[in-house]
């Protein structure tokens, strides 16, 4: 097939398959409930990852579990550093690291019933030529597509029950007599910021399911599945879809948190779920201080497990690279009104404002990568050695990462630096807390440092977290 003519030779790589924890979300919740799951099921499963999340700031082996299954590659540092023997009580960066994934899974579950499903992952739909059924999951044509995919019995439905598949024929392309205009372009593009009305639909969707016996099987649920369906196409096809009358919603659940508009309290599943949450005994993520709070200068405690000899050579150096590196950092901050260091470095941000929802993702997402592009620009940095490097030997190598990795760590955390960049703040602006990732950027050398300060006899095989540390500790 010859879509369109280019002379575009370079292959770009949108996303690649790794590993990614499963999770409920609404609308899962709803197709499974509307197939007979047990609501007790998804209300033990909440409990359970409830009780998980307000354990894991004071026992380690919780949070090295909460990190390791439902936070894939965004709780490496985290799960390093309690492997090596930092605790979340002493260490104040790894306390904001926990801090902030378990605010940011609190508000996920309030905001979108996004329950953690140990006996699940998200996967990638890719090529596969002998599959004959694509069209058949969820219309899917396995370019990216992710799926939810489980293997909890008490998640498959009673019977395995599933439903015939709705008919995802594709519509057909709205086509010029001439060729296609820059003024074509920009008058579709118009059309379809107007027109774009999927989400009105699949919110109609959810209060309808909410509202009738027969859950997503209903009648209006169906057409507007169907409608969706086609509104998702209209950036192909240039065909629009418009809610009819009959399908506007006039009411909706208080699980939804439409404040502007009359609500009325769910009696289903999602209700519950949503009210167990709202009401339970934990910090509320969208304003708690506690929950996240950035590190003050006065909580920062110094580990001279962390002092190697040698690194009072790199100290200038590394003071130089900390200053750039926090400032950049503040301007992200400020840029997307993060509230802390922590939200960004885990990826788990849930304090940016919400008066434009449609767009947070987004916002997020571009905020991930700026991080990530920082994170990777001073990691060159710390790995930058002179012209006769090479000639070293790999134990004289890791030598000289490990006294630069202390350097960095001193100049983050140690009395001195710390009273140096608080001075360096403006005596009349607002004081900015004490910015400790920088020193982490190094983690992988500064728990190799820690790690030979630990008694291994005293490691546990039987314990996850020990089974890392022993396992660093071997390759060192």
């Amino acid at each position: 097939m010859n879509k369109f003519e280019s002379n575009h030779t370079v292959l770009e790589v949108v996303s690649w398959s790794r590993f990614q924890p499963g999770f409920l979300n609404r609308q899962i919740i709803t197709l499974l409930s509307s197939l007979s799951v047990p609501d007790s099921v998804f209300a033990r499963m909440q409990d359970s990852m409830i009780c998980k999340l307000n354990e894991m700031l004071v026992d380690t082996d919780v949070a090295f579990e909460v990190l390791t299954t439902s936070c894939a590659e965004q709780g490496n540092t985290a799960a390093m550093m309690l492997s090596a023997g930092f605790k979340p009580q002493t260490e104040p960066h790894l306390k904001a690291m926990l801090s902030c994934i378990r605010s940011a899974q609190f508000g996920d579950l309030l905001d979108k019933t996004r329950i953690f499903v140990p006996k699940g992952r998200w996967l990638m739909g890719c090529l596969d030529e002998l599959a004959a059924h694509a069209n058949e999951a969820s219309g899917s044509d396995l370019d990216g597509d992710l799926y939810f995919v489980t293997w909890d019995n008490d998640l498959i439905p009673p019977g395995k029950r599933s439903w015939v598949p709705m008919d995802y024929a594709a519509a057909e392309a709205k086509k010029l007599p001439r060729t296609v205009s820059p003024q074509d372009i920009i008058d579709f593009f118009l059309k379809n910021m107007v027109n774009e009305n999927l989400g009105v639909i699949c919110n109609a969707h959810v209060v309808h399911a909410d509202l009738s016996e027969y859950g997503a099987m209903d009648e209006k649920c169906l057409q507007l599945a169907e409608l969706a369906s086609t509104a998702v196409d209209f950036p192909k096809t240039g065909n629009f879809v418009t809610m009819p009358p009959n399908l506007r919603p006039k009411l909706y659940p208080d699980f939804m948190g439409k404040d502007d508009h009359m609500s009325y309290k769910s009696e289903k599943i999602l209700g519950k779920l949503y009210r167990e949450i709202r009401d339970a005994s934990c910090d509320d993520p969208s304003s708690s201080s506690s929950a996240a709070q950035a590190c003050s200068w006065e909580d920062v405690s110094y580990d001279m497990d962390l002092e190697v000899p040698g690194a009072s050579d790199y100290l200038f150096d590394a003071w130089n690279c900390k200053c750039a590196y926090d400032g950049q950092l503040n301007a992200l901050l400020g840029q997307y009104k993060v509230f802390s260091e922590g939200e960004v470095v885990t990826g788990h941000i849930w304090s940016m404002p919400k008066n434009n929802s449609r767009k947070q993702g987004e916002l997020k997402e571009r905020l991930k990568n700026a991080y990530a592009a920082l994170r990777k620009e001073f990691r060159n940095v710390f790995e930058t050695a002179g012209p006769h490097f090479d000639e070293l030997s790999d134990d004289e190598k890791s030598v000289w990462y490990e006294q630069k990795a202390s350097a960095w760590y001193q100049v983050t955390y140690h009395p001195k630096w710390l009273r140096k960049s608080c001075e360096m703040q403006e005596p009349e602006g607002e004081m900015v807390p004490a910015r400790l990732s920088f020193a982490w950027i190094a983690a992988d050398y500064l728990v190799r440092i820690k790690i030979r300060c630990q008694d291994k006899s005293k490691l546990d095989q039987q314990r996850p977290v020990d089974v890392l540390a022993v396992y660093l500790s071997e390759r060192i």
